[in-house]
């Protein structure tokens, strides 16, 4: 198959807004979302600086990727209003036609995902489009935004391909996913380098990215994971993902 141009590849980042600008980079913000970006407001700093993380690591791994971000804070005192809020964005995501939708982000509070998310991760899967998910870095695998057949969980590996001990899985035979390089700087090797699910999120995104065909549909890990042969782990249980 004929492998698309990495500069009309389309990555879409699920996150907080962020600082930095490129003319690789859009922000599409949905109108009724009116977010305290310029505030001190509780864990808004931290979204953005997450997020130009996220983006450092996309455009380390593939230069020519074309990154929109579709800005999520969790607003609400409502997981319900905030998988709302955070579905209208993957749905933005799909209507823009996004070859990969990534989301570096964990829910806390909930431990199932809502109709609306569900909706939507249908709505991507029957255009074609990957959606890549951190396992998480609290209970790794466990993250409610993880979805058997329609996503891609995503952990953090150290530079020996090894899953650091603060993210083992609670149970490895139920696990399905990818593993990754997790350190947030490639180039600089540092002791006791912390790894982070998110990190290994955006890196595959990116990576992804350049081995995505004009075909994107059966999307076979098996073959991907080849194309990783320095940065993947095994996959755990890759059967479920035979027909994304």
């Amino acid at each position: 198959m004929e492998l698309k141009n990495s500069a009309n590849i389309k990555i879409a980042l699920i996150d907080g807004l962020p600082n930095v600008q490129s003319k690789n980079i859009r922000v599409r913000t949905l109108p009724s979302a009116e977010y305290p970006w310029d505030s001190d407001y509780f864990g808004v700093p931290e979204y953005r600086r997450h997020a130009d993380i996220m983006l450092n690591i996309i455009r380390e791994e593939n230069p020519d990727a074309e990154i929109t971000v579709y800005p999520f804070y969790p607003k609400f005192n409502s997981v319900r209003k905030d998988y709302h809020l955070m579905a209208k964005s993957i749905e933005k995501a799909v209507d823009h036609k996004s070859d990969v939708i990534c989301i570096c982000l964990e829910v806390v509070g909930a431990k199932y995902l809502s109709a609306d998310m569900l909706k939507v991760y249908k709505y991507a899967s029957c255009q074609g489009i990957v959606i890549c998910v951190s396992a998480g870095n609290n209970r790794p695998f466990l993250n409610p935004l993880i979805h058997k057949k329609y996503t891609i969980p995503i952990i953090g590996l150290t530079r020996d391909n090894e899953i650091p001990i603060h993210l083992k899985p609670e149970n490895i035979e139920t696990i399905f996913g990818i593993g990754v390089y997790g350190g947030r700087n490639h180039e600089a090797e540092q002791a006791d380098e912390k790894i982070y699910c998110s990190a290994a999120t955006a890196r595959f995104a990116a990576l992804l990215s350049k081995v995505l065909t004009k075909h994107k549909i059966n999307v076979d890990l098996k073959k991907v994971n080849s194309q990783f042969e320095n940065y993947s782990h095994e996959i755990f249980n890759d059967s479920t993902y035979s027909n994304l």
